[in-house]
């Protein structure tokens, strides 16, 4: 997902509401993953959360399924980006790994493709990283994307 920093003065602000978005869930068996729910600080903050990674089947006639896109950042002083997802591959030889698509985060929080030989569910991304979903492999099921998450710091 992506990211905000800000620093603001709310004395005369009596409540903010923040949102903390969740992950994007982990694709279905041939399904992509799903897009990260959006954090908010009130209306000051959006860290919109990562896409989904591409599913990956023998069938689709491509090299490669795509990561998600990393997500976007609004209102800061400082907005940024999030990391895109790693690719993952498809080979169409028989014995040869497998990848689906990573969902889009931050650092190492992106959901994780399914295992190379497509024998088991992709691993979930780390929490507070705001990531989307991982792509389905075959009949098994992509990683979850990890939660957003917001800091505040109080200065006197």
């Amino acid at each position: 997902g992506g990211f905000c920093e800000e620093f603001l003065n709310l004395t005369a602000v009596a409540t903010v509401t923040v949102t903390v978005g969740t992950g994007g869930a982990g694709g279905a068996a041939g399904e992509n993953g799903t897009v990260g729910v959006d954090t908010t600080f009130g209306t000051y903050h959006t860290a919109s959360g990562g896409e989904g990674g591409q599913s990956s089947t023998l069938d689709t006639g491509k090299n490669y399924e795509r990561g998600g896109a990393g997500g976007a950042a609004s209102g800061g002083d400082i907005n940024l980006p999030g990391a895109c997802g790693q690719a993952g591959q498809l080979a169409a030889i028989a014995g040869t790994p497998h990848l689906s698509g990573a969902g889009g985060g931050n650092g190492g929080g992106r959901a994780r493709a399914v295992a190379e030989d497509g024998s088991s569910t992709g691993a979930a991304g780390t929490a507070n990283s705001g990531g989307g979903g991982g792509g389905a492999l075959y009949n098994n099921a992509g990683g979850a994307g990890g939660s957003g998450f917001v800091v505040v710091y109080e200065y006197t």
